[in-house]
């Protein structure tokens, strides 16, 4: 196991996506920045901007398409916790990396490096928990990346840096991290089982995309017709949890993320383990 690390860790450093993507997100949460700086300026955008957000928590709504609008009450300064909320809650953060997730995964059956490899190791489901924690790695490095670029292009374009409250922050941004990994090791997942990138990437932008909504609501309005009114399906997917989790910390709205969150990750992982296990390599 520490051996594939090892591989996988040289592997990522080499790989020209590895920077790349990171640099493509860094220079779009400066753009972001500059366009939400517009809208945060506009007193009537601003407005709508909050109550729209506040209609969307309250009613646990998810629309498709992707959007990052600012949480930010009229009147107050936008915060750090703001910025990171309206990229995580819109699955901006979420789309870079789970394209990373499909080129990582997909790259060494592409260049033939599994091929090489794979016959030599007993157990390959070792190789793919490898991978499997080095995407975590780097999502956790990027999140952290992204803060810094996002804390910074703050100053730059509002003037100011505001962090929000801590006690807030911390445990949402932790559960971020933890269903951020989540959904990139379903996507890790999908790339081994489909063994093909394009169909790996287009189903990964989907999902970011929010097209899953339209099953889950169907599901929902289903079983609300026969059941519990107040199912809701999209309480039960990682993509759905992303977008729900409150702002304002509530440990009763927390512990089904984390079961969500911890409950995919197992799952996506062993699911590609015992396929990359039973496929031939080719």
């Amino acid at each position: 196991m520490l051996n594939a690390l090892r591989m996988e860790a040289y592997r990522m450093r080499k790989t020209v996506s590895t920077w790349m993507v990171f640099l493509v997100l860094a220079a779009l949460t400066v753009g972001t920045t500059f366009i939400l700086r517009g809208e945060y300026q506009d007193a009537g955008v601003q407005q709508a901007n909050y109550e729209y957000m506040e209609s969307s928590e309250a009613n646990e709504n998810q629309n498709l398409g992707m959007s990052v609008t600012l949480p930010t009450e009229p009147g107050h300064r936008v915060t750090l916790y703001d910025f990171f909320y309206a990229n995580s809650q819109g699955k901006f953060l979420a789309l870079f990396f789970c394209i990373y997730a499909v080129m990582y995964t997909g790259a060494d059956r592409k260049s033939g490096y599994i091929k090489a490899i794979g016959g030599q190791v007993k157990n390959r489901s070792t190789l793919v928990l490898a991978k499997a924690v080095m995407l975590a790695l780097y999502t956790i490095v990027s999140m952290a990346g992204y803060l810094a670029v996002q804390a910074l292009s703050s100053q730059i374009f509002f003037g100011y840096l505001e962090w929000g409250p801590w006690k807030d922050f911390l445990p949402y941004l932790g559960m971020e991290v933890l269903l951020h990994i989540a959904l990139v090791w379903i996507v890790m997942a999908l790339t081994i089982i489909l063994a093909n990138n394009v169909a790996s990437m287009t189903a990964a932008i989907l999902l970011c995309m929010n097209v899953m909504t339209i099953f889950y609501s169907a599901v929902t309005r289903f079983v609300a017709e026969r059941g519990p009114e107040d199912f809701n399906l999209l309480r039960y997917t990682v993509t759905g949890e992303i977008s729900l989790l409150p702002m304002h910390y509530a440990g009763e709205n927390m512990l089904p993320a984390v079961v969500t969150g911890l409950a995919f990750c197992v799952a996506a992982v062993g699911i590609g383990s015992i396929v990359f296990q039973k496929r031939d390599i080719r």
